[in-house]
């Protein structure tokens, strides 16, 4: 039976508006290269990502954590409501530097807050550094979460693909529903304690923000990560480690090392 997805909270997407114009082709795409669990490939960029055809991916395993930037020349994008997959390309170089944000000095880190209930909760750090006062907008700080099992007619033609994707810290949260095989499944995030996100938090130097984020997840394998700044894929942006973790039937949350 061919899978079936509705979106339920239109927040999985997020208010920047060169990506609500919606179809991708070919072009400069940046990002950092990322390489999940499941050795699926893409370009992360803040709250978007891209997917890198498996016949292509080996180009980008020596640039593995770097911002590049590459020139496509063959896409794929199921609908403008979808991510693209990227199956042909050259690389063209680091990623350009950011015109409107600063990067210099920032830090990402997730790291995982489990309670005594052991429900899928994250902590997201982000640092400043350097010297200087830096403004980071929310709207370009992106929660992106993966899983094992993917839709066939989706982006990816890798052993995974995004549950969670498309999303900001301005949000605040998101839920998706999905059906696949007779089953529903589900995924969605809220900002703790965070009914309305500013469009913007200033960090002295020294000094950092964290945000607790809670995450309702049918069961299976899964892995989380955090990334900041380059638009829509246009110019450099930064990137969380990564969590794999497994939440069980029951609803119990593990780490993977």
């Amino acid at each position: 039976m061919q899978p079936s997805m509705k979106i339920v909270a239109v927040a999985l997407l997020p208010a920047i508006t060169p990506l609500w114009a919606g179809l991708r082709g070919p072009g400069k795409y940046s990002g950092v290269v990322f390489f999940d669990r499941w050795d699926t490939c893409m370009l992360l960029s803040g709250p978007y990502l891209t997917y890198i055809s498996e016949s292509v991916k080996e180009n980008l395993r020596p640039y593995s954590g770097k911002a590049i930037q590459i020139e496509a020349s063959q896409v794929f994008q199921p609908n403008r409501a979808e991510d693209t997959q990227i199956r042909q390309y050259t690389i063209t170089g680091p990623a350009t530097a950011p015109q409107f944000i600063k990067l210099d000095g920032l830090d990402l880190h997730v790291k995982a807050a489990f309670e005594a209930d052991r429900r899928p909760r994250f902590r997201i750090v982000i640092q400043n550094n350097g010297p200087s006062v830096v403004t980071v907008l929310t709207q370009q700080a992106g929660i992106t979460v993966l899983r094992n099992r993917k839709l066939s007619s989706g982006p990816s033609d890798g052993r995974s693909d995004a549950v969670i994707t498309r999303s900001s810290l301005f949000q605040t949260s998101a839920t998706r529903e999905w059906a696949s095989d007779g089953q529903l499944f589900r995924a969605s995030f809220a900002i703790e304690g965070e009914a309305v996100m500013p469009d913007y938090i200033k960090l002295l130097p020294g000094h950092f923000r964290s945000y607790a984020v809670a995450l309702d997840i049918s069961p299976g394998q899964y892995q989380f990560v955090f990334g900041y700044g380059g638009g829509v894929h246009q110019e450099a942006s930064l990137l969380s480690n990564a969590i794999s973790f497994d939440v069980s039937p029951e609803g119990l949350t593990s780490i993977v090392n």
